[in-house]
């Protein structure tokens, strides 16, 4: 085939590859099918091949390294392979061509890098016929610099109106509901009544009994998201901006509050109640990057795929208290920036719990689906608590919750308590649309009576060293090296 040969769109199955030749090419006369369609020559279909070579894969060795060579040698390892496919392998691979066609396009890559003294030496060039090439590992780019720009500013420059953290985050979760995984599925799980996540779980921990059975009377409030004027900053929130952090599990929920031995905690279940969206932050290791490796945006999607795969790690990773206030402050603006999107709508994030085994998962919910629906209770219901029950044989622990009250007494509305405007039962209406509803039958408390702590150990090791020692060794080594120079020059080869 010489310089002027010519191929088709149809000689190849990449679509983008196929459309670039109906844009770029002209109608002949394919040399290879015999067709008559729009045809590139193949000097330039070879700039495409070379192209994809360049940016997604790369030259695998043609022999054993120094090491591997050693562990032959010893008899450590019998057997070498080079890694890789063989390139023609790789061009049919990627432009999806017969074997004729991909012959014609590695014979005119391998006369541009071929040189007389690769040949004559009988070293292997790019493109030489026994060459092999791997997946080029593709890394995040720009974008972990462009992000350690964005934690600066938020930490020390701009906090509440950063035009950098805008920028960062609209480029990082663009077009974010079009993101597949490499099984197929979507970045963003349903949550909700006919979905598979119908339940969270919370928990709260109390030092004293007196406070705990004041918490068991409205458990869908004191178990609840807490009121703007006591919500505390949060891995995914601000201060004074409630969200409703959860589980899957009743035991992730009691893990994650770390209670301390001799406390203890409720856990109560909130069923959900209308549809939600979350933000799946495991499913982000796993985003999966469709289309041609001929479009000159696939590396970019690569990168961006590669740089959600560490962000995932960043949004879970474990935060000690001494550092929290600094760093929650990227998870909290993602957090924001997420619950202000429109399309997609997303009402809060899924991710993996770092207090329990793998597998278990937290869930926040942001501000605008915090809300956990009120219970109808009569104006003049009154509450009688107890944390025992007397038998027979004493009296035994028992959580009773007795909610008194008379439905045919005339009840005048009655001035709010200081307790109920703590707890915002008096408060305006709360324009936001209920997304919980406590399970009123699975509310439980726990005794801390332990807790168990996994961790790996390692040993200290320690030694003593004297300097001395060593000039001395280093001494003996140099007149052995000396002696066994002066024996080769006696040689005579």
């Amino acid at each position: 085939m010489g310089t002027n040969t010519k191929v088709c769109n149809s000689c190849f199955t990449d679509t983008f590859l196929k459309r670039v030749i109906r844009k770029n090419g002209q109608t002949s006369q394919c040399d290879y099918c015999g067709e008559t369609r729009r045809a590139l020559d193949l000097e330039s279909v070879a700039d495409l091949f070379e192209s994809v070579f360049n940016a997604h894969y790369k030259r695998t060795p043609s022999g054993p390294s120094a090491f591997e060579e050693a562990m032959l040698h010893h008899g450590l390892s019998d057997m070498w392979y080079r890694e890789g496919q063989p390139v023609l392998d790789v061009i049919q691979e990627v432009g999806g061509c017969a074997e004729e066609v991909a012959k014609g396009i590695r014979e005119t890559l391998d006369l541009r890098h071929s040189t007389r003294d690769a040949y004559e030496m009988g070293y292997e060039t790019e493109f030489d016929s026994e060459s092999h090439y791997d997946w080029r590992q593709v890394g995040s780019g720009e974008l972990d610099a462009e992000w350690s720009v964005f934690e600066h500013s938020l930490k020390s420059e701009s906090r509440y109106f950063s035009r950098t953290a805008m920028r960062m985050l609209e480029k990082v979760f663009h077009d974010l509901s079009t993101h597949r995984t490499y099984q197929g599925g979507s970045v963003i799980v349903d949550a909700g009544p006919n979905a598979e996540l119908k339940s969270l779980y919370r928990a709260r921990v109390f030092q004293s009994d007196r406070s705990l059975l004041a918490a068991i009377e409205r458990p869908e409030v004191s178990i609840g998201p807490p009121p703007p004027r006591i919500a505390g900053a949060g891995r995914m929130n601000a201060r004074g901006i409630p969200v409703f952090y959860g589980a899957t599990a009743p035991e992730v929920a009691l893990a994650e509050v770390r209670p301390p031995v001799g406390s203890k905690v409720v856990v109560a279940r909130f069923d959900i109640i209308r549809p939600l969206r979350l933000l799946d932050v495991e499913a982000l290791q796993n985003v999966s990057v469709a289309g041609s490796l001929f479009d000159p945006m696939y590396l970019d999607r690569s990168q961006k795929a590669a740089f959600l795969r560490g962000l995932s790690e960043r949004i879970t990773v474990p935060v000690m208290p001494e550092g929290e206030a600094l760093d929650y402050i990227a998870t909290q603006v993602i957090a924001e920036y997420l619950a202000s999107l429109e399309d997609p709508s997303i009402d809060g994030m899924i991710y993996p719990s770092v207090q329990v085994a793998k597998g278990m998962k937290n869930v926040v919910l942001f501000h605008k689906a915090a809300v956990v629906a009120p219970v109808n209770r009569p104006s003049d219901v009154k509450f009688v608590v107890s944390d025992h029950e007397h038998y027979e044989e004493g009296p035994q622990i028992e959580y009773i919750v007795r909610e008194e009250f008379d439905s045919e007494a005339a009840i005048p509305p009655k001035e709010p308590e200081l307790r109920d405007l703590i707890l915002d039962t008096s408060a305006d209406p709360d324009p936001r649309e209920p997304a919980l509803e406590l399970s009123k039958d699975k509310v439980r408390v726990h005794h801390i009576q332990g807790v168990e702590i996994s961790s790996k150990s390692f040993t200290v090791n320690r030694d003593a060293f004297d300097k001395k020692d060593f000039r001395e060794f280093k001494e003996r080594q140099d007149q052995q090296q000396k002696r066994i120079s002066e024996s080769l020059g006696d040689i005579e080869f």
